[in-house]
C-alpha cells in the first residue's frame, strides 16, 4: 500500500515540475516575441501592394505589414504578449496569463492554417504553443470552474 502512495506522489510531483517548466518556457517565448513587435514600431512597413492574386507567402507577409501599417495593433499585440509572458512566468498569476494568451494562440494557429501553411516548422511550433496553452489552462481547471461556472437559480 505504501508503495502505491509514493508512486502517486511521484507522479503528482513530476506533473508539477512539468507545469513549472512549461510555464517558464512559454513565459520566456511570449515576452521575446512581444519585445520584437514593440521594437519594430519605428520601422517602416513595406510598401502596400494591391494585388488580388497574391500567393500564400505573399499574403501572409502582406497581412503582417497591414497590421504594422495600422500604427497601433502590432505594438498592442506585442504589449499583450509581453504581459501574458510575464504573468505566466510569475507562477502565481500564470492562470490569468494563460487565459489572456489563449486568443493570441488561437489567432496564431488560424494564421498559420490559412495564410502561412507553406512553412511546416512554424505550423508545428504554433500547434505546440496552442497545446501548451491548453495544458496550462486545464491544469488549473478547478480554479476556472469555481470562478466562471457558477450557476445560481434566481
Amino acid at each position: 500500500m505504501k508503495r502505491d502512495g509514493n508512486l502517486h506522489e511521484m507522479k503528482l510531483t513530476s506533473w508539477k515540475y512539468f507545469i513549472i517548466v512549461l510555464r517558464i518556457l512559454i513565459g520566456a517565448i511570449l515576452p521575446y516575441s512581444g519585445l520584437y513587435k514593440i521594437n519594430t514600431f519605428l520601422q517602416d512597413p513595406a510598401p502596400y501592394r494591391a494585388e488580388e492574386s497574391l500567393e500564400s507567402p505573399a499574403r501572409s507577409i502582406q497581412f503582417i505589414e497591414d497590421l504594422k501599417r495600422t500604427g497601433y495593433f502590432w505594438q498592442f499585440l506585442g504589449v499583450v504578449e509581453l504581459t501574458c509572458g510575464v504573468l505566466i512566468m510569475s507562477q502565481y498569476l500564470s492562470l490569468l496569463g494563460a487565459v489572456l494568451s489563449m486568443p493570441v494562440s488561437v489567432n496564431f494557429l488560424l494564421f498559420q492554417l490559412f495564410l502561412g501553411y507553406q512553412n511546416a516548422i512554424h505550423l508545428i511550433l504554433t500547434v505546440l504553443f496552442f497545446v501548451c496553452n491548453i495544458i496550462l489552462i486545464s491544469y488549473n481547471y478547478q480554479s476556472l470552474k469555481s470562478t466562471f461556472l457558477k450557476f445560481k437559480l434566481i
